[in-house]
């Protein structure tokens, strides 16, 4: 999954920076203070971002020990009871993570709409196999696969909204390029440990 997410998002990168053309050198006429006053609302549209990415990440670590705990069963080496208490972990830190999601103004909706969409779906996951494990119905286990299904699409969706956001926040290609990649290298050495 997350090598998935990287290629997803150096695609999308790569898409977004030859469709956007950046600013030409006469389009920034503007006093100093103004420069101030866009300056401290990139800062500020950086440490929302910084907040609601933390909040994906650890969303992705949560999907991905379940998923590891699934794999590991597949494999012969953990029990159905592991794997069960792997999804009430994940399910209850899904939860707990949309808990945490900060509600912004309207020019931050989509992106909070696409972090909330892919935090609970991954609660739904979670709930549809812990159910499937209760009650061993092939509803929740067909449940279970249609969550999983959407998981990519909800990440895309997360990546897409993070860009427009940024753009639309002022932060030029490069900018944004620095943050994503800032991401993807703390993504890289969390695998690495």
């Amino acid at each position: 999954m997350k090598r998935f997410f990287a290629v997803l998002l150096s695609a999308i990168l790569l898409f977004s920076m030859s469709a956007c053309g950046g600013k030409k050198e006469g389009d920034n006429i503007s006093s100093e203070s103004s420069n101030e006053v866009t300056e401290d609302s990139k800062q500020s549209a950086i440490d929302f971002d910084t907040t609601l990415w933390d909040i994906v990440t650890r969303s992705e670590a949560s999907q991905n020990s379940l998923y590891t705990a699934m794999r590991n069963l597949s494999d012969g080496e953990t029990s159905l009871l592991d794997v069960y208490d792997s999804a009430k972990s994940a399910e209850e830190t899904q939860i707990e993570l949309s808990l945490e999601i900060a509600y912004g103004k309207s020019e931050t909706q989509s992106y909070v709409d696409a972090v909330i969409n892919y935090v609970i779906n991954a609660q739904k996951v979670a709930s549809s196999l812990k159910n499937y494990i209760d009650t061993n119905e092939m509803e929740h286990y067909s449940e279970a696969n249609e969550y999983l299904e959407k998981a990519q699409i909800y990440a895309i969706e997360v990546v897409t909204e993070r860009m427009a956001y940024l753009s639309e926040a002022g932060l030029s290609d490069e900018e944004i390029s620095e943050i994503m990649g800032t991401a993807d290298s703390s993504e890289k050495a969390t695998d690495l440990q």
